[in-house]
């Protein structure tokens, strides 16, 4: 009974996650034509990726490989996160290829403010 449920729970976690980003597993599975796949290794957990200002997933894995399918072509990609400096690119994808792309972001700077008493 409980295998059954875990299972089931498995099956729906993996639909649910179809557009999200996931960890390289050095297989690729089905692409479609038109499209290629983005590698993105990026410095910030959390970070929100956009492509053509849709979101399109969040980093999981602070600089690890991650892939997204995306339609080949030229884009608009922005990675963001608050208190980090927004990474912004035009990037061309090259359909059933790999494409790479390592994002070192940068921490915005702080300010500490005195309240008065």
């Amino acid at each position: 009974m409980y295998s059954r449920i875990a299972l089931v729970l498995l099956v729906a976690a993996a639909v649910a996650g179809c557009g999200a980003i996931s960890r390289a597993t050095g297989t690729m599975g089905d692409v479609p034509e038109d499209s290629g796949w983005l590698e993105l290794t990026v410095n910030v957990r959390g970070a929100g990726v956009f492509v053509d200002d849709a979101l399109r997933g969040m980093i999981r894995y602070a600089g690890r490989p991650q892939l997204i399918v995306i339609p080949a072509g030229t884009h608009e990609l922005r990675v963001e996160k608050f208190g980090w400096q927004t990474y912004t690119a035009r990037i061309a994808v090259e359909p059933g290829a790999i494409n790479t792309l390592i994002i070192d972001m940068e921490r915005l700077p702080t300010e500490v403010v005195e309240l008065p008493e």
